[in-house]
């Protein structure tokens, strides 16, 4: 199997993943363009950061701390940002942080204007699924072929999938790529398994449509519903799940207050992609309980391609399929393994990524490889402000420099070598906040602000959401109706329909 087909987060560009060409923009402009509101420039600044993030993966706990997460919600997120961003996290054009051979090299942080002006999303700012339908089958009576093709049944466009006994995979060729709409969806077991979840959901809303219907017809409402349903999850089980549920009320009732797109020009927030949405990083537990036999090291977990059965093509073995009731909360099963709490400490694993240049079979340096110290270089290359100026743009108490420092040891050491106590990294500060004012269990005051207004605005200003249709039949008070009287609410709603293992 070619490397970087299995494993693409962090290395060059992938074009499977670049479907649009849309918006980045700051939810805070002025604080990007004010050099007060920002990381100062220089070698130091660059050399503290990468004290910080060595830091911040010297984890060696085995048993992890548990949040009262679900470790499902580790994974949801991360197919919610397939969906919406791609490239901040790609060494392209002006997001590279590295070397051609992967490693450091000396940033000067940009301008912000010249991040907004040369940095392109290549997804679209919806909650649309594109990471799993991609640009759908060919449909009418004369179609043109398209490059979604491959991913459906022509007979009945249904999406293909591998989930007859014991088999519950994504479709792969015979090298055993995966045959999905982005290859990030495939990079580890975890979401690689979710994606095949929802290949399942939707075939599954399709079969119970009515007889009557076209096949393009039915593709085209199951779809809807299963946008709907997603969307539904992501504002009513997500948000209230990593989110202080206050915030998230409160942009329920009263909308956003700072994100707020010109002239309805919906863009990504590089507050959010670039800092806020990468919580989910320190939820990554060292190791997870697959099923009631597996037990798999996150290095096996990144490592797709040796979890297959070795056939023509190959599948996932049996052995490491997921019983989801290890992951989600499923009536009449035991509680699951928790995510990790949310703190400025990651899994050691995610200091050493199989990650490749693409064409290559060799790895790339120790930056790349390195999550942490990676996510944090970003940051400081694309003028992300501050996490006291973003607190103060919210009006919001920022955090003390002791409460920044935390317990003495490397983090604390490197906090304050870097004057990181009083000028904070967004991601660091995020994740300290959520550690002082949640213990962990959900984002604090500025990262569910940022978090809960991006995701919520972008259902609330896309026509085609569960929310600007709601004299629909399938829009319920309570979830999204797709067949036979049954509500989708939840993720373990959506698990138990699909008739996925459990």
């Amino acid at each position: 199997m070619d490397p970087f087909k299995e494993f693409t987060h962090g290395g060059t560009l992938d074009v499977a993943e670049i479907l649009f060409n849309t918006r980045f923009n700051y939810m805070f402009p002025l604080l990007a363009a004010n050099p007060e509101c920002l990381l100062t420039p220089g070698a130091a600044t660059q050399g503290a950061l990468l004290s910080l993030g060595t830091a911040m993966a010297a984890d060696v706990v085995t048993n992890p701390l548990d949040s009262t997460i679900p470790a499902i919600f580790t994974y949801l997120g991360q197919f919610i940002d397939h969906n919406i961003t791609a490239q901040t996290d790609r060494e392209i054009g002006v997001s590279r942080i590295a070397t051609p051979d992967g490693n450091v090299m000396d940033i000067t942080p940009l301008p912000s204007r010249e991040v907004v002006k040369k940095l392109v999303n290549g997804r679209r700012p919806k909650l649309d699924l594109d990471q799993l339908y991609g640009d759908g089958p060919a449909l009418g009576t004369n179609p043109s072929p398209t490059e979604g093709d491959e991913l459906f049944d022509p007979a009945t466009l249904n999406f293909k999938i591998t989930a007859d006994p014991p088999g519950f995979d994504v479709p792969r060729q015979n090298d055993g790529t995966a045959i999905i709409a982005d290859m990030r969806n495939n990079e580890n077991l975890n979401v690689s398994q979710l994606h095949c979840l929802f290949l399942l959901f939707h075939n599954k809303v399709a079969a119970g449509l009515p007889v009557a219907l076209t096949k393009d017809q039915r593709y085209i409402r199951a779809r809807q519903l299963v946008r709907w349903a997603y969307q539904y999850i992501v504002i009513n089980d997500y948000l209230p799940t990593v989110c202080d549920p206050v915030v998230v009320a409160d942009v329920a009732a009263n909308g956003v207050r700072y994100y707020a797109p010109d002239n309805d020009m919906l863009f990504m927030p590089l507050e959010f992609s670039v800092a806020a949405f990468r919580f989910g990083h320190s939820m990554i537990r060292p190791q997870y309980q697959v099923n009631t036999a597996t037990l798999l090291t996150l290095t096996q977990i990144l490592s797709v391609g040796k979890l297959l059965d070795g056939g023509t093509p190959p599948k996932l073995l049996g052995s490491n399929i997921i019983a989801w009731h290890n992951f989600a909360n499923i009536a009449g099963h035991p509680a699951p393994q928790m995510a990790r709490k949310i703190d400025p400490l990651i899994a050691a694993g995610l200091a050493n990524l199989p990650v490749f240049l693409q064409g290559s079979s060799i790895l790339v340096g120790p930056l790349l490889q390195h999550l942490a110290r990676r996510n944090l270089l970003r940051g400081f290359l694309l003028s992300i402000p501050t996490g006291q100026a973003v607190a103060d743009g919210m009006q919001t108490q920022a955090l003390t420099p002791a409460e920044l420092q935390g317990a003495p040891g490397p983090i604390q050491d490197a906090v304050i070598g870097g004057g990181f106590d009083t000028a904070t990294p967004l991601w660091y500060y995020i994740l300290r906040e959520a550690e002082v004012q949640q213990n962990g269990n959900r984002l604090g005051s500025v990262g569910s602000r940022i978090v809960a207004e991006t995701l919520s605005a972008l259902a609330r200003r896309d026509g085609a959401s569960y929310l600007n249709n709601p004299q629909d039949s399938a829009v319920k008070p309570n979830g999204i109706e797709v067949g036979g009287g049954t509500v989708i609410a939840t993720i373990a709603d959506l698990i138990k329909f699909a008739g996925a293992p459990i």
